[in-house]
């Protein structure tokens, strides 16, 4: 009887959240994928777009910004100066991988679990630890970046990137990610939908 009452609580919870709230996909415009910073701008300017759909869009704008840091080291690969006094390439290298490796695990150990109190407090728990994990996997390319720098070697960014990727794969707001969070919910006993909240709120419009 208990365990009936209780799921006739977390059905209430959920069954507060308002029509179409399903997952809305990941944004297809040309836009969003070339210009992830005009496509939020749009967002905020149209106030039609849902939380779920300006993380996405964040999401993007900093995996692009990989992909232009990854421009800038081909194009000053072939100008840098070879030094004597430079560091082993080795030894730049281990570096990149040790830090690597930490700003994988390194957020598992200081994050916080979703707090499912109420639907702010999950929605801002999810927020929160998205940008934390975003900010240790840039990290990690940008080590790599320092790593070319030092050593002159041009490899040492993609080697700082491939870590990045594997945050950035882990961390992103994709629908398979949020089935996951949301079934480590359902077993802490959680009756609210992550997805359902990300989606039913909407970003604040603006005019600027």
């Amino acid at each position: 009887m208990p365990a009936m009452a209780s799921c006739g609580r977390q059905n209430r919870r959920m069954s507060t959240l308002p029509e179409g709230t399903n997952d809305p996909g990941w944004p297809r415009s040309l836009l969003w994928v070339l210009v992830p910073p005009l496509a939020i701008r749009r967002a905020q300017r149209s106030g039609d777009a849902n939380v779920l759909q300006l993380l996405r869009l964040l999401f993007t704008s900093f995996a692009m910004s990989l992909v232009l840091i990854g421009v800038v080291v081909i194009a000053l690969a072939d100008s840098e100066p070879a030094e004597a006094d430079r560091p082993a390439a080795s030894v730049v290298a281990a570096g990149v991988v040790a830090y690597g490796a930490l700003s994988l695990f390194a957020p598992r150990l200081i994050e916080r679990p979703l707090d499912c109190s109420d639907e702010t407090a999950l929605v801002s728990g999810y927020r929160t630890r998205l940008f934390l994990r975003i900010a240790f996997a840039n990290a990690a390319a940008l080590i790599g970046f320092v790593g070319f720098f030092l050593s002159g070697a041009a490899w040492m960014y993609p080697l700082g990137a491939i870590f990045a990727v594997m945050g950035y794969v882990r961390l992103a707001p994709s629908r398979r990610n949020l089935e996951r969070d949301q079934e480590e919910l359902n077993q802490q006993g959680c009756g609210l939908s992550l997805t359902g909240l990300l989606v039913a709120r909407r970003i604040a419009k603006t005019d600027a």
